[in-house]
Parts: structure tokens; sequence; C-alpha cells
């Protein structure tokens, strides 16, 4: 027996050393051009679950990041949380080891990553875009500053013919980003036809998941390519596309529900369920409640259930609320089970959310589960799921 235990303890610290071997230490040492005090902001996903805000000092110009990665890992760098492709963000590469990052004057999109291979990689892919890119980008902050510029007209109640002239300027932009929008989506497209084993194709891959060839290029990519982070999360993407599909079984899930104790999906096999993805500060959910009421009132006789997961783990008692303001706690409740860490910024593990076993990436969403736990029905309209129901109770 004591050989038995002695087995079993060099196996399991055999694992966790080998779990650990995969997680290296990484620094990015920086400058910035124009700018010698202030706060930058390093955005990256560690594991598969976790995404990591963190946030450093810039101090004469310079400024140094440090943490873990498993393998090359897609990452942004940013000058303000809540920034997008502009000229207050950029993306890079975190690989395990040193790497340094330059960044010009009030220009993050032109930032610089060098110091490793895949450093090279980003180095082609931008020049590779160059000739959009920059128009993209462009349009993309005059559409903002137009839209802004909307905003405070409207609550200024400026003259018909600014207003009028603003709107016309912002569907002009509209129609650029749409016609720039495609035109980057086909240079992506011939980059990975030139590239198809590079992380970069593999981060393009994964931004785009609805690639009817999807599975045929990510078998193309090396054995390291697909190992890294970028690959993991790649074949992440890949794997989750399939779930909560018409056809497909319902992933277990249980939480704590509203008013105490645990709900299982599980407890609920033999009936159909509809499982309401919503969230308090979601508009369209809050219209369709009143909806949803009349439903429940015409089945529930007839054994259908209603489970609300709610998006709201953030603000719990706003959730709380919003069930008591819409008379919606005729029916159970959970959280979608996203634990955000303490510091603030968007550090979160999502390994127990239920919205990731259902790929739900749009609020309102329904999904309707038979008694055999089979998925029926996903729904984002109140009528096909009317038609369905009317149909099974007929």
């Amino acid at each position: 027996m004591k050989n038995k235990n002695l087995c079993l303890t060099a196996a399991l610290s055999f694992l966790a050393f080998a779990a650990m071997a995969q997680v290296k230490p990484f620094a990015i040492k920086g400058k910035i051009a124009g700018k010698t005090d202030g706060t930058i902001y390093l955005i990256y996903q560690k594991g598969l679950q976790k995404i990591i805000t963190d946030s450093t000092k810039i101090t004469a110009g310079a400024f140094m990041f440090k943490g873990t990665v498993d393998g090359v890992t897609s990452a942004r760098i940013l000058s303000e949380l809540g920034s997008s492709t502009d000229a207050r963000a950029f993306q890079i590469f975190v690989s395990p080891g040193s790497q340094m990052v330059t960044i010009p004057a009030g220009d993050f999109s032109n930032g610089l990553l060098s110091g490793t291979p895949v450093a090279e990689e980003l180095k082609q892919y931008n020049e590779f875009v160059n000739d959009i890119q920059p128009q993209l980008d462009k349009v993309m902050r005059d559409y903002y500053t137009t839209n802004s510029a909307i905003m405070k007209a409207t609550s200024d109640k400026a003259d018909a013919v600014t207003l009028t002239k603003l709107k016309t300027d912002l569907g002009n932009l509209r129609t650029a980003l749409s016609v720039l929008g495609k035109q980057m989506q086909e240079k992506k497209l011939d980059y990975i036809n030139k590239f198809p084993n590079s992380y970069v194709a593999a981060w393009i891959l994964s931004e785009n998941l609805t690639m009817p060839d999807i599975n045929e290029r990510y078998a193309k990519l090396s054995p390291d390519v697909a190992a890294s982070n970028v690959g993991k999360q790649l074949k992440k993407g890949i794997d989750k596309a399939k779930l909560g599909t018409v056809g497909s079984v319902a992933a277990p899930f249980s939480g704590s529900e509203l008013r105490g104790g645990q709900l299982s999906l599980a407890d609920y096999k033999g009936k159909y369920v509809l499982l309401d993805f919503w969230a308090s500060w979601c508009v369209p959910c809050r219209k369709g409640n009143p909806h949803l009421i009349d439903v429940y009132n015409q089945y529930e006789s007839k054994g259908f259930e209603i489970i609300g997961v709610s998006d709201d783990d953030r603000a719990p008692d706003s959730w709380r609320k919003a069930v008591e303001d819409d008379k919606i706690g005729i029916w159970k409740h959970v959280l979608n089970g996203t634990k955000w860490m303490s510091g603030g910024g968007i550090n979160f593990d999502s390994s127990n959310s239920i919205l990731d076993k259902y790929n739900i990436s749009v609020l309102p969403t329904k999904i309707l589960v038979d008694p055999n736990g089979v998925i029926v029905g996903r729904y984002g309209s109140d009528d096909d799921l009317d038609k369905k129901l009317a149909e099974i109770y007929k």
C-alpha cells in the first residue's frame, strides 16, 4: 500500500510539474515617445478561461510588464481601458521570455513589437494590410467622433441643419466602414492563404470562426502553433461554435438559485425547459419579459418550465431588482457563473460560464430543451418560439 501511495504521489507531482512547465514567464520592455509619465495597460489571455488586465506606470517614457503565459498569446496594449482598434490601442503577441515594444508619439496603431519570432510575423502582417488598415483606423476614429458629436448636439438641442449634416456624415462613414471592412476581410483571407502555418493566421481564424473550411485550415497549423495559447483559443472557438446547436445534448449546469438553494438542469429532465439568457441591463430582454410571462402562464400547467440565466455576475443587486420589477420571479433564476477578480478592469474567470457552455454571444437568446435533454430550438425572436411551443402543446 505504501508503494502505491508513493507512486500516486510521484505521479501527481509529475503532473503538477508538467502543468507548471507549460506556463513560462514573460517580460515586455516598452518605450513610448512623447509621454514621460502616466499609466499603460496590457490585456491578455491566461490559459483558456482567464482574461488578465495588467497596468504599469510610465517612467521617463519607459514601462515594463511582467507575467506568465502558456506559449504565444494574443494581447493588446492600450493607453486607456475601453479603447478600440485606433490610435490608443494595438495588437501584439506575447511570447515567453523578453520582448520589446516601441510606441510612436500619440499613435499606438503604429506600435512595433520586436525581439521574438512571432514579432517578425506580426510585422509581416502589418505590412501586408498597410494599404487598408490606416484608412480603416481613420474612418473608425471619424465615425466615433461624429457619433459623439451627434449625441452632444442632440443633448444641446442643436438646430436641425446641424443635426442633419452630422447624421449624413455618419451615414457616409458607416458606408465607408462597410466597404473597408470587406476589403480588410479579403486581405486577411489572402494572408492566411499565403501563410497558413503562422501564429497570426491562427489569430485571424479565431476571429473568423464562421469560415466554412476552418477545420481544414486549423489542421494545417504546425504542432507548435496549435499548442500555443493562440492555437488553443482557435480550437476552443471551433469547438464552442458547436455548442448549443439544435440537435445537440444540452450542457449540464448548476448554480445558486435567486431565492437560495442549488438549481441543476438535470432536475428538469422529463420536462420541456426554456433557458432564457438575459441581463438586467439588456433593454430588449426586459421588453420581452411581459410576453414571456404570458407564455409561461399558458404552458406551465402542461409541465413547461423556464430557467432565467442572467449575465449579471458583477451586479447581483440589479439582477434581483430586475426580477422583482419585471415580475418574473414566477420561474427560477441563476447567474451566469463568471467569476470576476479583484482589482477592477476586466479580469475574470469564465470556466463556469453557462453562456459559454451554450455559445451565447447575443442577448436575449432562448434555448428550448426537450424532456430527453436535447436542444430542439434556439431563438432570438418570440415568433419562432411561439410557433414551436404551439406545435409541442397542440
